[in-house]
């Protein structure tokens, strides 16, 4: 049982844009620290592995003709293909898998940061580990055990059928996805405290198999190096700069390569991208492209918004508005500006999505109540204003940030349904909320 330090957590906004000053775990020297932990000085109770499952065996005596997504095979033979479905990322700009006999190379180069590229060999149980491929990270599959230290995957987990491989959460009050709040009310899932980009900050592990983690735009804040030096596998994942929102829907399919479950993958993402070219086929054509400003301003003098080339701007063209910094080339998830640039960017634009800014806040008037500097922004004054926090309950989950990945036809549908609302006649929102 491996156990790790927690630490002080920033918030869910900042926590998202990689901008958390936390410390990172380095050197061999905190193993035995880490290994030696028995509790938290944060009060937070040790949670005790479960047991491992021994794995189930499949007997072959052919190749299979399908991914074994539960088993491994009960015997190895060099000329097999032990991966007969298979996906390909043909929106991504970041991921490219090759598929072997008996594994497959996942290369993730970061859009920010391309001379830091990281790669991922997955080798299918039952069969040898490969050998060479210095500097990669191995991982036996299918998984048997994760943890999730970012909510983005969420919903993939549960359209994916592998609940039962997840046990641990960087916080159960970050997630509305059904199947890990029922776990976690059962305490099967745990929260374990991780609420930062850069520390995994848990608890104990749970014998973890694999920690997905959120993929910072600041090297020094990425906890994948130090983890993998202690021996756990240590993904990160990076959808925030993609270029386009279904280039950030592949990311279900990297998620799904972890546990066998391609098939399935590519099934559900066919019919979200059938749904969501059919839709932005239509909404391009408007004549009438409204200018949409996104972001939010965290602090009094710098305004925070995705970069012109990131998927949230090619989320606003195809919903057929016009992006307010559409002539930025940056694929930033987050990019920072003056926030008079924002104001001069956004005049006239009668559109306003807030990511995450607005949250819970229940109208216009209360929040320039309480925050009266934002009465400068036009749309402020004579726009709409929208928070992605549809559906979001008293605590902090909301389902724009658990849900949306692998559901980016719904995310679609709700930009145009404002900026376009002819189009989807009498359409209800499904991340999005209207400040009146």
């Amino acid at each position: 049982m491996r156990i790790y330090e927690a630490k002080n957590a920033q918030s869910r906004a900042h926590f998202r844009a990689g901008e958390v000053n936390t410390p990172t775990l380095t050197g061999t020297g905190n193993i035995a620290v880490v290994l030696g932990l028995s509790f938290l000085a944060a009060a937070c109770s040790p949670i005790q592995a479960p047991l491992r499952r021994a794995r189930q065996v499949t007997a072959l005596d052919a190749p299979p003709v399908a991914n074994l997504n539960r088993s491994c095979p009960s015997v190895y033979v060099p000329a097999w293909d032990y991966f007969p479905d298979k996906v390909t990322f043909d929106h991504s700009t970041q991921l490219k898998v090759t598929y072997y006999d008996h594994y497959k190379i996942v290369d993730f180069v970061p859009s920010i940061l391309q001379k830091l590229p990281l790669r991922y060999v997955l080798y299918q149980c039952g069969t040898p580990r490969p050998q060479g491929f210095e500097g990669a990270t191995f991982l036996e599959v299918p998984l048997q055990r994760a943890v999730l230290n970012s909510p983005v995957m969420g919903s993939t987990v549960e359209a994916l059928g592998v609940i039962d491989r997840l046990y641990g959460v960087n916080d159960l009050d970050q997630y509305t996805v059904p199947s890990i709040v029922k776990a976690g009310e059962g305490g099967r899932i745990h929260s374990l405290g991780t609420r930062s980009s850069s520390s995994i900050e848990l608890a104990t592990t749970i014998d973890t198999d694999a920690v997905f983690l959120f993929y910072s735009a600041n090297p020094i804040y990425n906890l994948h190096p130090a983890l993998r030096r202690l021996g756990v596998g240590a993904v990160a994942v990076g959808d925030s700069f993609e270029s386009t929102p279904l280039g950030r829907a592949e990311w279900s399919k990297f998620f799904a390569l972890l546990f066998n479950e391609e098939r399935r993958a590519n099934q559900q993402f066919a019919r979200s991208t059938e749904q969501y070219n059919a839709l932005a086929s239509r909404a391009r054509q408007e004549r009438h492209k409204p200018i949409v400003l996104l972001g939010f301003a965290w602090t009094r003098d710098v305004w925070t918004a995705s970069g012109g080339r990131n998927h949230y701007a090619k989320l606003v063209e195809d919903a057929g508005g016009q992006y307010f910094l559409a002539d930025d080339s940056h694929p930033a998830a987050n990019l920072r500006m003056p926030f008079e640039k924002a104001v001069y960017e956004s005049e006239g634009a009668p559109i306003w999505f807030a990511h995450n800014g607005l949250s819970r806040i229940p109208s216009k008037a209360a929040f320039l109540r309480k925050m009266p500097l934002f009465s400068q922004l036009f749309t402020m004054q004579h726009g709409r204003v929208f928070a992605l926090d549809s559906r979001a309950g008293d605590g902090e989950a909301i389902p724009a940030e658990d849900s949306s990945l692998n559901q980016p036809e719904k995310m679609l549908a709700d930009f145009v349904s404002v900026l376009h609302p002819e189009l989807l006649p009498g359409y209800q929102p499904v991340f999005i909320r209207e400040l009146p």
